[in-house]
């Protein structure tokens, strides 16, 4: 990846808002916008997280950010949860994230690219 895509991939994981967004979109090839929201069975600890089938282009700028999930809905707990790593290859997203909690939790993990 060049520098200027890994300053571009910084400035959105970091959510410097919509003017870098926007900076973004157009700075390179047009890819299709596009949110969605995935909620997952429960996991603990550090664990590898792929959605195939994404409308993603290799190296595509994706933001990727990680929710308690309660019932297959979204929820505001105690527990800490951060995404570690994201990969964008054709056809998929591929992520690190982290669930720092005793037990099992249901999670949700939200795409914007």
């Amino acid at each position: 990846m060049s520098i200027s895509k890994r300053a571009v991939t910084a400035l959105l994981v970091v959510g410097l808002g919509s003017a870098a967004l926007t900076a973004v979109a157009t700075a390179g090839p047009q890819q299709e916008r596009f949110t969605r929201t995935i909620c997952y069975p429960a996991a603990k600890g550090v664990n590898p997280v792929a959605w195939h089938g994404a409308p993603v282009s290799a190296s595509q700028p994706v933001a990727v950010s990680i929710s308690e999930g309660v019932l297959n809905a979204e929820g505001l707990g105690d527990a800490r949860m951060m995404v570690e790593n994201v990969t964008v290859v054709n056809n998929a997203v591929l992520t690190r994230i982290n669930i720092m909690w005793g037990e099992k939790l249901p999670y949700c993990l939200h795409y914007v690219g």
